[in-house]
């Protein structure tokens, strides 16, 4: 399959909902103290205890996101109770599915007040895609303010199919791994934010990839 190239309007589309996560998780920030405990939270980000916790709280944010999708990028600006959540420990996640005239938009973005460390950014968003299904994004940056965004975008007359494989792929991984393996898995899909791909395989059974995503 040919890799997909976004037009000008979708690229600015991305670009304006960048920036609006970008500001939705520097607000929160704001809003919540965690002063001078950078040592503290990557000494324990790898804690027995916590490793539950980012499983369960990813799992329940695709869950959430995929109930709530939006028919348009001002219908999602519009809403106050975006899909999102955060982490015993402070990680700041959010997950929106928005239709746009160029296709599905999938983004992903996850933060940390005062800084989350590249490597364990990229930890999450891997983390991300090991139980969504999603392969490697089509797009993967890093704000200024330490923002960690993946977006997918969909063409919508393929939407529809990968949707209605999404439910039976993540049922069967939630399934099949306890959250040691998830977060072990989500090691490895990390490393996929650095190469480049202008294809996506067919899925597997344990790839957790969907057939014909488009790449550019």
């Amino acid at each position: 399959m040919h890799a997909f190239k976004p037009a000008f309007g979708l690229t600015k589309t991305l670009g304006q909902l960048a920036v609006a996560a970008g500001l939705f998780c520097v607000s929160l920030q704001a809003q919540i103290a965690f002063p001078n405990d950078t040592d503290y939270f990557v000494d324990h980000f790898h804690d027995e205890a916590a490793i539950p916790e980012y499983v369960k709280e990813v799992d329940e944010l695709i869950d959430a996101g995929e109930h709530k999708t939006y028919s348009s990028m001002e219908a999602e600006a519009e809403d106050s109770r975006t899909p999102r959540t955060k982490t015993p420990n402070g990680i700041l996640m959010l997950y929106t599915v928005t239709h746009t005239k160029e296709g599905v938009v999938i983004h992903f973005s996850t933060s940390r007040a005062p800084y989350l460390p590249i490597p364990l950014g990229k930890h999450m968003v891997g983390l991300f895609m090991a139980r969504s299904g999603w392969p490697k994004p089509s797009m993967f940056s890093i704000s200024e303010h330490q923002v960690f965004h993946a977006v997918w975008l969909i063409p919508e007359a393929q939407f529809a199919q990968i949707q209605a494989s999404l439910p039976e792929l993540r049922a069967k991984i939630r399934k099949s791994e306890n959250a040691k393996t998830a977060f072990l898995r989500a090691l490895i899909r990390s490393a996929e934010l650095e190469k480049e791909t202008d294809q996506v395989p067919s899925p597997r059974p344990d790839s957790g990839a969907p057939a014909r995503v488009p790449q550019h």
